[in-house]
C-alpha cells in the first residue's frame, strides 16, 4: 500500500521513490510505478513493458509480443527522460482527478468513440482494427497525430 502521495504530473528522476510495479488508485483511475528504458518517452505515448519492469513507447511489434506473452501497457501523462521513474496510467479510467480534464493518449486518424489499436509508429494508436487492441477508446475525432482524450473500461493491455 502506498503511504505517500505519488507525483502524477512529472517523473521522479533517476532515483526510485516507490517500488517498480507498485499501484496507486485515485479518483477511479489506476496508476503503476514504472521506469523508462534507456530511451525517453513522449508525453501521452502508449507504452509497453514486462510486468513489472521497464517501459518504452509501444509499437505493433512490441504490443503483439506482449499480447502473447504477458506484460503491461501504460500512458504517462507527461514527458519521461531515459531511465527515469514515473507513474503511468494503467486503467480503467474516465476523467483525470489531478486536473479534472480528460486523460490523453497519442493517436492519429481516429473517429470519436472508436477503439484504439497499436501502430508501427512508436507510442501512437489509431482505430485500424488490423493490429493489437490497447483497451482504450477515443472521445474525440483526430485527423493528424495529436494528444487526444481517451477512456478505458479495463486495465490497459494488448489483446489480439
Amino acid at each position: 500500500m502506498i503511504h505517500a502521495s505519488p507525483n502524477l504530473t512529472s517523473s521522479d528522476g533517476t532515483t526510485a521513490v516507490f517500488a517498480i510495479g507498485d499501484t496507486y488508485e485515485s479518483g477511479g483511475a489506476t496508476w503503476q510505478y514504472c521506469q523508462a528504458t534507456a530511451v525517453a518517452i513522449a508525453a501521452y505515448a502508449i507504452c509497453s513493458g514486462t510486468s513489472p519492469g521497464a517501459a518504452k513507447e509501444a509499437t505493433t511489434t512490441t504490443a503483439d509480443a506482449l499480447g502473447t506473452a504477458g506484460g503491461f501497457a501504460c500512458i504517462p501523462q507527461f514527458t519521461v527522460a531515459a531511465s527515469e521513474y514515473f507513474w503511468g496510467l494503467v486503467g480503467p479510467f474516465n476523467t483525470n482527478p489531478v486536473d479534472a480534464s480528460a486523460f490523453k493518449v497519442l493517436a492519429a486518424n481516429t473517429t470519436a468513440g472508436a477503439l484504439l489499436y497499436s501502430t508501427a509508429t512508436a507510442g501512437v494508436l489509431d482505430d485500424a482494427a488490423t493490429t493489437v487492441l490497447a483497451g482504450l477508446k477515443t472521445t474525440v475525432t483526430v485527423t493528424t497525430q495529436a494528444a487526444t482524450a481517451c477512456t478505458s473500461w479495463r486495465r490497459l493491455g494488448w489483446v489480439r
